[in-house]
């Protein structure tokens, strides 16, 4: 079954005051100021909340401030109508990103705690930035040291992945035609009830029907999407009862059992080739200090949110309120408080997330002074509220 890769908003406790400061230390992660997408696929189809909830039309509100305000980034494949946006009925503070499809998940214990629609605003453009900059689990930073031993796994697994795509490609005259001969196969995969993510199988395949000139990566794309079918069959007793009464089902299943003998040995190697790349030290890869391997995404997602919330005029101190909110609820502010009075650097963390200490450090000291010139025109912005009361209003709903 096909993997929805999601990464969380950090939400660890710790308030940092902006008193005694440490000198500023820069980090070889610091994003370049302008760059705030990655190449990436487009976005699969989402799931958008109730359109007439006034949670999500507040939501939204804020999500049309954000986008509009970089419209050089959003537009194409990450235009504003792809992405979704959903409330959590959980009383947790979080927020979340869906990598793969551009769906946004706010909790309902997020709105109640913050005072400002600058604060949800910022959350907001967290998770933005995970989606814009691809921040798939398996995504390897371009910012690596480059050693002979990496570049050569590297190149060799490069050369390999483009063989593998080709050698997907290969089975798509077979699949199509397959398709073509009956497309009430398509009806039929649509009708079953297993797994929500089967429709947009079912809109790629239908897309495809009437494609002229397919790309290497669609074509691939489809045997990825049929197997993707095929395991989910696997685990899904009734909707395997379902398809093993179609006909034009049964002719494609040699078809893939075809392809994993064939694609076998690529596969294999390339396997291979990401474990060997694994089992290099992560610290030699990502150096940034310790922890910086495993949770780079996160200082990337709060450094490109910056960028996107202060060109949508939000106040530049609100951004990192969301951590002095936890801190009340956790009383551990008053470690990062003692850092900051003795001057010293918070330590990052090596969890999947930095601690707040430091992520709110990295903004105001490391970003800010990183890109001193360039958020200079944004630093007087006092937008709090879009408009007044509304997140009042929202709370009372919820």
């Amino acid at each position: 079954m096909r993997r929805t890769t999601r990464l969380f908003l950090c939400l660890s406790s710790l308030q940092l005051q902006i008193a005694c400061q440490p000198a500023s230390q820069s980090s070889s992660l610091d994003h370049t100021f302008g760059q705030t997408t990655r190449p990436r696929a487009a976005l699969k189809a989402c799931e958008k909340g109730d359109a007439n909830a006034p949670a999500i039309l507040y939501m939204q509100t804020l999500f049309q401030k954000l986008v509009t305000s970089n419209s050089g980034t959003f537009q194409g494949p990450l235009a504003p109508a792809n992405f979704c946006l959903r409330l959590d009925q959980d009383d947790e503070i979080n927020g979340l990103a869906y990598i793969e499809n551009g769906e946004i998940h706010l909790t309902k214990g997020l709105i109640m705690a913050v005072d400002h629609d600058a604060d949800i605003a910022a959350v907001l453009a967290h998770e933005l930035a995970h989606i814009t900059m691809d921040h798939r689990y398996d995504l390897e930073h371009e910012k690596v040291v480059a050693g002979s031993k990496v570049t050569e796994l590297k190149a060799e697994l490069a050369k390999k992945q483009d063989e593998y795509r080709e050698g997907k490609a290969a089975f798509y005259p077979d699949l199509i035609a397959a398709l073509k001969k009956d497309p009430t196969l398509l009806d039929a995969i649509a009708a079953l009830k297993g797994a929500v993510w089967l429709k947009s199988i079912v809109a790629d395949m239908r897309s495809l029907l009437t494609k002229v000139g397919p790309t290497l990566q669609e074509k691939a794309g489809l045997l990825d999407d049929v197997t993707s079918l095929r395991d989910h069959l696997k685990y899904d007793d009734d909707d395997r009862a379902v398809m093993e009464k179609n006909a034009t089902w049964n002719d494609i299943i040699p078809i893939l059992d075809r392809s994993d003998l064939e694609l076998m040995a690529v596969r294999s190697r390339m396997s291979e080739l990401n474990q060997a790349l694994r089992d290099i030290p992560r610290e030699d890869l990502i150096q940034d200090g310790p922890g910086a391997a495993s949770n780079w995404k996160e200082q990337e997602a709060d450094e490109v949110g910056y960028e996107f919330y202060l060109r949508a005029g939000f106040r530049p101190d609100r951004f990192t309120s969301i951590h002095n909110v936890l801190m009340a609820q956790s009383r551990s502010d008053g470690e990062c408080s003692a850092l900051q009075a003795k001057g010293q650097l918070p330590p990052r963390g090596a969890a999947s997330h930095p601690s707040s200490c430091w992520r709110i450090y990295n903004i105001s000291q490391r970003e800010a002074m990183a890109h001193a010139e360039a958020y200079k025109p944004f630093m007087n912005n006092s937008l709090l509220s879009l408009t007044v009361g509304a997140l009042e209003e929202v709370k009372k709903g919820l």
